[in-house]
């Protein structure tokens, strides 16, 4: 599990389609869905109900979704305190 499939999943959420999702993100479809894929196989569990008008989350997704929602605001948070103060020689 990495950061970018964290990232990948809640952009395809909050997108309601893969390729709606990998617009925003500038990935390619194939990419994006090769990464959600992986990550179910991984986890074990199918986080979205793929169907001919988009993408739904299922009750497993949606469970995920607010486990994973901390942890991106941390990064977001950690990204904008540092690239603010950061000060190279």
């Amino acid at each position: 599990m990495t950061l970018q499939q964290l990232q990948s999943v809640e952009e395809v959420a909050r997108a309601g389609s893969i390729s709606g999702a990998a617009r925003r993100l500038f990935l390619s479809q194939s990419r994006l869905s090769e990464s959600v894929r992986s990550l179910e196989e991984e986890l074990g569990v199918c986080l979205f109900e793929r169907t001919n008008r988009g993408i739904v989350t299922t009750p497993d997704g949606e469970e995920f979704l607010t486990c994973i929602r901390p942890v991106l605001e941390g990064y977001r948070m950690i990204q904008e305190k540092y690239r603010q103060t950061a000060k190279w020689r």
